[in-house]
């Protein structure tokens, strides 16, 4: 199985992973260490928390393969995620192509639902977690988007419950922002003309920082990475891998590596790598 979400949801938290069968949750404790993206082998007990199908009382988790490519996500439409079919789709990676985003997103420390609508005019659910680096960011509202995530299960007041379907983004990367062309504009205008690589904010840093880099118009099919890299060129972490749409993108790192680890203070590389071309940058951990 391959982890497709960061910890979601009240305590006990919950892991999301799937295989080529579908997706599964595994209830994490305080004392397991789940790393993201991560292929492993679990052996469980399948119940259920809060009504979302989970592995219990793991008596086997092993880690075969650190930072294994995330599924395909499913595409999907709203009407997919109503209370009849969404339990079809619980606990995969899924997304959503050019939807309107109706709501702002909650504040920071916050969990919270936004509402989003698609070109039929059916609407659904994004819930945005407190544990992300979305909430108390600006949503565009009423902007045109493309939004990837899990499949899961809601509380209008915030938790994983089941009130109701929602896509679940793990990470604001995981929110494409450079689709939100008006209708009737030419999209190259807002779109990049070279790929680029900015200087990580802020830096020094510590624990977090934000890293932004552009695609532009003619990179559309080409792979993205994105890499962190320790001073005597050893890989950190891998922080994007897929390809992306074209505009302006962000991402977090933690400041941990591969394992869920926390690095050690120090300067560290970070490099962005698309359609043969390569950019790198320093940056800086403080402790």
């Amino acid at each position: 199985m391959t982890g497709a979400a960061e910890h979601y949801g009240p305590d006990p938290a919950i892991t999301y992973f799937q295989d080529a069968s579908g997706g599964i949750g595994l209830v994490a404790t305080d004392d397991d260490d789940v790393p993201d993206r991560a292929e492993v082998i679990v052996r469980g007990t399948i119940g259920q928390v809060d009504g979302v199908t989970v592995i219990e009382n793991p008596t086997m988790f092993e880690v075969v393969r650190f930072s294994a490519p995330l599924p395909t996500p499913v595409e999907l439409t709203a009407s997919d995620l109503d209370d009849v079919v969404g339990e079809a789709f619980e606990g995969l990676f899924a997304r959503f192509e050019r939807v309107r985003i109706l709501d702002e997103f909650p504040g920071e420390g916050m969990d919270g639902t936004v509402r989003i609508v698609d070109d039929t005019g059916d609407t659904a659910t994004v819930f945005i977690d407190a544990d992300s680096d979305i909430d108390g960011t600006t949503a565009p509202v009423d902007t045109v988007v493309s939004i990837q995530g899990v499949v899961g299960q809601f509380a209008d007041q915030g938790g994983v419950l089941d009130y109701g379907y929602a896509l679940m983004p793990r990470e604001l990367l995981d929110i494409d922002f450079a689709t939100g062309i008006g209708d009737g504009e030419d999209p190259d205008i807002r779109l990049p003309a070279a790929f680029a690589l900015t200087q990580n904010y802020p830096n020094p840093f510590n624990p977090s920082t934000t890293i932004a880099f552009d695609v532009p118009s003619n990179g559309a099919g080409e792979t993205v990475t994105l890499t962190v890299y320790d001073i005597r060129g050893r890989l950190v972490s891998t922080l994007v891998e897929r390809e992306l749409e074209p505009g302006h993108h962000t991402v977090s790192w933690n400041g941990r590596d591969e394992r869920g680890r926390a690095v050690s203070s120090g300067i560290y590389l970070y490099t962005l790598r698309a359609a043969g071309e390569t950019f790198t940058r320093k940056m800086t951990v403080v402790k």
